[in-house]
């Protein structure tokens, strides 16, 4: 898998890493591990290794999607040896999963992978522990630094998905104020901002770049809300709706062969990231470590960039798909302050209703 991979170009991984929003996101975040990291010799790290190997096993907890993760845990299994029982669920349910274990005092799991929406308010409730030395740590650039606790692994970007048949090609949204359009009005479908995941991130970023006035002319369209993401999309291919946005990008490897299209908007993309982290008391502490070490591994990196997710270190796979390679070379408008949903979830109620 390292040899189908190639470098982003500087301009790439400046746009993928320059974002004020990441910089405000990390904000104030302790880095506990910092100065002993610099400190840490390949001999130590080595030590970790051989002990992660005799611990044999890890409890791994994966609150994003399913199929990825799947494929690196294979590729780290036949890499180290090491085996690797996995629990997935959504964000909310794993989330709570850990809360009630470590409420117990009956830690389970040893590593988290879940989006920094979650993370970050976990991180800040002491469910997870410093990790220690990480030596692909070092690959993430300055903004993207190891805070010590989380390791950022992959970003996920949103565009517009389309109907063909419904949306003629001088027709296609080319801005995200094209979605204003009166010809869309009742032909829409919409993540729900009220519910969490990529439509509460991207409408946090709207209103950030485009003004309360933006969302409200948004709701003003009647899009239908939905949580179901992947019924979302199928709906828009079945011909139920012209328009459904945002479009995760690294759904289009599901939706091959039906008559749909992701568009990215001029202006850009917003995104969120996701990351893994060690459990507090994790039961197989070397073999976390090693484990989040690979989710930084070329190999592993390659793993994200195939299946249409960005990778955090600048890798590329040469099997991204052609058609998807112009959705990545579009901007990254911004993320959101995980910390300040809360008050967005607010907004969202007043301007849409109650969900």
């Amino acid at each position: 898998m390292i040899s189908e991979a190639k470098s982003l170009s500087r301009r790439q991984i400046s746009t993928l890493l320059g974002i004020a929003g990441l910089a405000v996101a990390c904000a104030g975040w302790t880095h506990p591990a910092a100065a002993q990291s610099a400190a840490q010799s390949d001999q130590e790290w080595e030590a970790v290794v051989a002990a992660a190997k005799k611990e044999g096993k890890l409890v791994f907890y994966n609150g994003t999607t399913v199929v990825v993760p799947r494929l690196i845990t294979k590729a780290f299994e036949q890499k180290y040896g090491i085996q690797v029982d996995v629990a997935e669920g959504s964000p909310s349910a794993v989330r709570e999963r850990v809360r009630s274990e470590q409420a117990a005092g009956r830690a389970i799991g040893d590593v988290h992978l879940v989006g920094i929406t979650t993370g970050a308010p976990e991180k800040a409730a002491g469910t997870y522990e410093p990790h220690g030395y990480i030596p692909n740590a070092r690959k993430l650039p300055a903004r993207f630094k190891d805070d010590g606790y989380m390791l950022g692994v992959t970003i996920s970007r949103f565009a517009i998905l389309m109907n063909t048949r419904l949306v003629k090609p001088e027709d296609e949204p080319k801005s995200w104020f094209d979605l204003l359009d009166p010809k869309w009005k009742g032909r829409m479908l919409s993540g729900d901002p009220r519910t969490g995941g990529g439509a509460q991130v991207s409408y946090t970023v709207f209103y950030d770049k485009y003004g309360k006035d933006f969302l409200q002319k948004l709701g003003d369209q009647k899009p239908e809300f939905m949580v179901d993401f992947a019924l979302a999309e199928r709906r828009t291919a079945q011909g139920e709706f012209a328009i459904n946005y945002p479009f995760n990008v690294s759904s289009m490897a599901n939706l091959r062969g039906l008559p749909i299209k992701a568009v990215m908007p001029k202006e850009g993309a917003p995104y969120v990231w996701s990351l893994v982290a060690k459990l507090k008391n994790a039961p197989h502490p070397n073999a976390a470590r090693l484990f989040m070490n690979f989710f930084l591994e070329d190999e592993a990196q390659a793993i994200y960039s195939a299946n249409g997710q960005e990778s955090t270190t600048g890798v590329i796979s040469d099997k991204l798909p052609e058609d998807m390679v112009p959705l990545f070379k579009a901007d990254l408008i911004g993320t959101a302050d995980p910390f300040k949903l809360p008050e967005m979830v607010k907004m969202f109620s007043e301007l849409y209703g109650k969900p």
